[in-house]
């Protein structure tokens, strides 16, 4: 993954249910991650899963 200073903030609307199903995530993990932590690691799991690694390199989301 790419250093802090390479990272870019992006704002997005999203429908109150999905913003429900992502706080559910985040209380189903280890250590209640923020919701822009939670959604990283929502979409790194789907890219896993689709055989694509973008964060492979990164301990954070090993």
């Amino acid at each position: 993954m790419s250093t802090n200073d390479d990272n870019k903030v992006y704002s997005i609307r999203l429908p109150n249910d999905l913003i429900l199903l992502i706080d559910e995530f985040r209380r189903d993990q280890d250590d209640l991650p923020s919701r822009s932590e939670a959604i990283r690691r929502i979409l790194n799991d789907y890219f896993i899963s689709t055989g694509k690694t973008p964060f492979e390199d990164d301990a954070d989301f090993s």
